[in-house]
């Protein structure tokens, strides 16, 4: 499975591989805030 995705991302180009990264940046960083504020919500 991630030899298939490191194939289909090594062929993909530069402004792509960047969109997927500031994705994944971006859906951790709500993921993030989401948790931080669930646990102060909870003290």
């Amino acid at each position: 499975m991630g030899k298939l995705i490191v194939k289909k991302v090594t062929g993909l180009s530069w402004k792509a591989k960047v969109s997927l990264v500031l994705i994944f940046v971006l859906a951790f960083s709500v993921f993030m805030c989401n948790t931080t504020e669930y646990l102060l919500a909870f003290q």
